[in-house]
């Protein structure tokens, strides 16, 4: 009995391959993070020196090529599956950042000695100081216009609409550096929602799993031009603090295509795991634990000692760590507002009973 309860629970599961995904994105995401303001060999924060930096810098330029699509993942798995609830959305997001902010200035306190300060405490549970939060606001609030605007619309249709949208944000914003210069928006959000859409559509295709199990394969070799054309820009053009930022811009179109890969092989995949779906529902956990700013600062002081001492190794084991700890973090929180939420219905559900008897 208890064995065909499991395989009954086990059929009801969704789909874990985006769930997946998601983990898999905010991985990168940190190892993003800690390449660029802790290893400092990319060029972020500090010069880059081709004939100082040939071993190191070239390690971290591979490993920031691979994992700088991290956020266009989650934008492509949003515009697979559509947005829904938008204000419910928002104050989630608000709430998400007020509730783990408060938990990293609690870790940054007790772990590291940080002294109490509420200045600090509200300017870092402040979302306008993170631009992600802030552009994905912006995002949600744009989502029922392109919804409508995706209504009743063919592939074919879509498909001219995404090459007109590539000319706007790739060609005059990258490029040319007209509005949208680095991706880092919320223009750029709507862009690869539209694109999550389209790969959805293309789906029922026969072609698309062959295409798709390949994916991965597009994500290695973007590495080649990203970190090519980085060496060449380096090598010609002076540095300024701004420079890598704006080459590894989101809307990069090696960054876009590499993003799409990655999707693409995800998309494919065939896996069922409980244990997934719920560590997934606390990526954002994960991601609002490690921006905040009091966690910043640590962030790039221990974490530049460590790796100045033990290499790519400690980076590597850090970036787990903060991964493993966040995600389980992550799903106390998330179970514990799953329970609260539980109980407010249960609550107005045992009034509406009462009302009714009077």
């Amino acid at each position: 009995m208890k064995n065909k309860e499991r395989i009954l629970r086990h059929n009801d599961l969704r789909k874990s391959n985006f769930e997946l995904l998601r983990l898999v994105a905010m991985f990168l995401i940190i190892c993003h993070h800690l390449v660029i303001r802790s290893a400092q060999t990319c060029g972020y924060t500090h010069p880059f020196n081709i004939n100082e930096d040939v071993l190191g810098g070239g390690i971290d330029l591979v490993i920031n090529s691979l994992a700088v699509c991290g956020v266009n993942l989650f934008l492509l798995i949003s515009g697979w599956f559509g947005v829904k609830r938008i204000w419910l959305q928002i104050v989630r997001l608000i709430v998400d950042c007020v509730i783990y902010c408060l938990i990293a200035n609690l870790l940054c306190i007790f772990v590291f000695g940080y002294p109490f300060s509420w200045h600090e405490l509200f300017f870092s549970c402040n979302f306008l100081n993170n631009w992600f939060v802030t552009a994905f606001i912006m995002f949600l609030l744009m989502i029922p216009l392109v919804e409508r605007a995706l209504e009743n619309v063919d592939i074919r249709t879509l498909g001219k609409f995404i090459i007109l949208l590539t000319v706007f944000n790739v060609l005059f914003g990258y490029c040319v550096g007209v509005l949208n210069t680095n991706g880092y928006n919320a223009i750029n959000f709507v862009y690869l929602y539209v694109i999550g859409r389209y790969l959805r559509y293309c789906s029922s295709y026969p072609f698309y799993k062959k295409w798709a199990s390949h994916g991965y394969i597009l994500w290695l070799l973007c590495v080649i031009p990203l970190v090519i054309g980085f060496l060449l820009l380096t090598h010609f053009v002076p540095w300024r603090e701004s420079l890598s930022q704006k080459y590894f811009g989101y809307n990069n179109p090696f960054v876009l295509l590499s993003a799409v890969g990655l999707f693409l092989s995800f998309s494919i995949i065939q896996v069922q795991s409980l244990l997934i779906n719920k560590l997934a529902k606390g990526v954002f956990g994960v991601f609002l634990l490690h921006t905040t700013s009091i966690f910043i600062y640590y962030r790039v002081t221990y974490i530049r000692t460590l790796y100045e001492e033990h290499g790519y190794v400690a980076l590597l084991v850090i970036a787990l760590l903060i991964f493993v700890i966040g995600s389980f973090i992550a799903l106390f929180v998330e179970n514990f507002k799953s329970l609260f939420v539980e109980k407010i219905g249960k609550l107005k559900k045992g009034r509406r009973v009462d009302s009714s008897f009077e």
